[in-house]
């Protein structure tokens, strides 16, 4: 019994390594638009339909856009905030 104790984890640390796939969760509408290209790209997996890749590719580009554009609204968020803090360290100068 003390070998079990000793060699066999309680908690299993696999998943502890991997980075969250987004720090907020997103908008029910993206949701559902990413579960829609998922559904898109099985069809078109199986079917080999041509008309399936388009709108899978519409798709993947409007979700692609949709998420570029509020990465760039924190990125640009936190730049703001970086200049402010300078504009108040040369304000105590």
């Amino acid at each position: 019994m003390d070998s079990v104790v000793q060699y066999v984890p309680k908690l299993s640390q696999f998943y502890d390594w991997r980075k969250p796939s987004w720090g907020r969760p997103l908008s029910g509408d993206i949701i559902t638009k990413i579960k829609n290209k998922h559904m898109l790209w099985k069809q078109y997996l199986v079917r080999r339909n041509i008309e399936l890749l388009r709108k899978y590719k519409r798709l993947h580009n409007q979700i692609r856009k949709i998420t570029r554009s509020i990465h760039k609204a924190e990125q640009n968020e936190v730049a703001r905030s970086r200049k402010n803090q300078s504009k108040k360290i040369w304000a105590y100068i």
